[in-house]
């Protein structure tokens, strides 16, 4: 409950500046949130991706020069490969020293959000994560990416701000 609340905060002046002043990609902050939940039942990483859908579709456009709309249920299969790509080159985890393999799960846009869904499988315990996030540094330098990190009921978070891009937690 505490983590909903805390991420509408986060996105509440977002809304009443859009509400007031519509001008595409003008809000007052730039944001993104990275959840990681070990399920040690599953012996997975369940991760979260949470970006602004509008910051997001330009940065993909630009990028892979191509054109999105993730309202089109049609460009579903096409904004897979394209967020997959892009988020495989800016989220890189490893735990207890070893790299692991972000699986793609899906995405789905909630509002003014968007969210990437991935996992990692084969993970039975953790004591140590490494996160490298540089997701949107290519946006704005702007751009502050926040991640929290849930193990054995324990949650840890941390904030970078551009450029710093290396958040370390020990459970």
């Amino acid at each position: 409950m505490l983590l909903w609340l805390f991420n509408w905060l986060l996105l509440l002046p977002y809304f009443f500046t859009n509400a007031t002043f519509s001008n595409a990609h003008k809000h007052p902050f730039y944001v993104s949130v990275v959840e990681v939940n070990h399920n040690q039942k599953d012996a997975t990483l369940e991760i979260s991706c949470k970006l602004f859908a509008e910051d997001a579709q330009t940065i993909l456009e630009k990028n892979y020069k191509t054109t999105i709309d993730f309202e089109q249920p049609q460009q579903a299969k096409k904004i897979d490969g394209l967020l997959n790509d892009y988020v495989q080159k800016h989220l890189a985890l490893r735990t207890d020293g070893k790299t692991q393999a972000l699986h793609y799960v899906g995405f789905e846009r909630d509002a003014e959000s968007l969210y990437g869904y991935f996992e990692v499988t084969g993970v039975a315990a953790v004591k140590t994560m490494d996160l490298n996030n540089s997701l949107l540094y290519d946006f704005t330098d702007q751009q502050v990416n926040i991640m929290h990190v849930m193990v054995r009921g324990v949650r840890k978070s941390y904030k970078l701000d551009y450029p710093k891009t290396e958040a370390d937690f020990n459970f």
